[in-house]
């Protein structure tokens, strides 16, 4: 058993330090957790099959991983958190509130039936194997939503702000609720879906860099399905660091242009640029 505690440095690249290692008591976790507050330390991974119940948190960690525990419900969490992640624990439920600080919460658990009232800050929402019947409203602040392997029926309204959209082996979803105008990426795959969301169509005019999967969705009709399976050939955050760089270019040579036909007053550009003029306004 190992538990890890780092400083954060990304949240999906996490480096890993072994901090502790002690016997088979739950007394000893709690010691070690409560040393890690004292130490201000903000990134906690637990993985020991003989914790049953979870034991207190200090309030500096921020970031939390829960994997392979045999625990059955979430009884507590960090005042503070603002990444939670559960791997392949049997949880069927939260007890506790989620900390209102929370903004990316990644759960892979298969007995899972309900979740609580999501937190308005959250931005990122992944939820994958799990029993759910059902689904809190959504925080308006969401921006990245995946739902992979889930039993839910219905979805509820998405967000106006939501960028990112991942649904995926629903085998019981038969309808997607309206796109929202700001997606730019979409993921529809094995779904028992009879019509695109409405707003698919307007999504490759809004955003012609989008990413649009969509595939093996047998009900769908051949021709939308046809025209729907389209993979992007530039991923979004590449032409846009394309088109950024691009633009620097063009800006550079501009100013150089500019500061070529007035080379002959340098006593001039000399006195502007000390008096904090910037190059392109000269």
């Amino acid at each position: 058993m190992k538990l890890n505690a780092v400083g954060r440095q990304a949240v999906h690249k996490r480096p890993r330090r072994k901090m502790a290692q002690f016997g088979k008591d739950y007394r000893s976790v709690e010691r070690w957790l409560t040393d890690a507050g004292r130490e201000q330390q903000r990134d906690i991974t637990i993985s020991y099959k003989e914790i049953h119940v979870l034991p207190r948190f200090s309030d500096s960690i921020t970031n939390l991983t829960l994997k392979g525990l045999p625990l059955s419900e979430i009884n507590r969490l960090p005042a503070n958190l603002l990444y939670l992640t559960i791997i392949d624990c049997p949880i069927h439920r939260f007890t506790c509130e989620l900390p209102k600080t929370l903004m990316w919460i990644h759960v892979n658990t298969t007995f899972l039936k309900e979740l609580p009232p999501l937190p308005p800050g959250l931005e990122y929402l992944s939820i994958q194997y799990a029993d759910l019947q059902s689904l809190p409203q959504l925080p308006v602040t969401l921006q990245s939503f995946d739902l992979i392997n889930v039993t839910l029926r219905q979805l509820p309204p998405l967000p106006h702000g939501l960028t990112s959209l991942r649904l995926q082996s629903l085998s019981r979803l038969s309808t997607v609720p309206s796109i929202p105008a700001g997606i730019s990426t979409l993921v529809l795959s094995e779904l028992p879906i009879h019509e695109l969301p409405e707003g698919y169509g307007q999504m490759v005019k809004r955003h012609p860099y989008c990413c649009i999967v969509v595939r093996n969705c047998p009900y769908l009709p051949p021709q939308k399905e046809g025209e729907s399976s389209v993979v992007y050939a530039l991923r979004l955050w590449d032409m846009q660091e394309r088109e950024a760089m691009a633009r620097a270019a063009t800006r550079a040579r501009a100013i150089h242009e500019e500061l070529a036909s007035v080379v002959w007053r340098p006593a001039r550009i000399a006195a502007a640029l000390e008096a904090g003029v910037e190059p392109e306004d000269l």
